[in-house]
C-alpha cells in the first residue's frame, strides 16, 4: 500500500495480513479447497530440500 503524497510504501507483517485474511469466510473456504494441493506442493518441496535437488 502507498501513501500517494509521499510515494512511500507502508508494509503490513505478513502474519497480521494473514490473519485479518482468513477472518473472511470466501477468502478461508478458497484457501481451505487448495489445502491438498498445497500439502503435495510443500511435500515435493521437502524431498527435493532433503536430497539436496535443485530446479537446475
Amino acid at each position: 500500500m502507498s501513501n500517494r503524497k509521499t510515494g512511500r510504501v507502508h508494509s503490513v507483517p505478513m502474519d497480521d495480513y494473514w490473519r485479518e485474511q482468513m477472518k473472511d469466510a470466501a477468502f478461508k473456504r478458497e484457501y481451505d479447497a487448495l489445502e491438498s494441493e498445497f500439502s503435495i506442493r510443500q511435500q515435493l518441496i521437502d524431498v527435493r530440500l532433503k536430497r539436496g535437488l535443485s530446479q537446475a
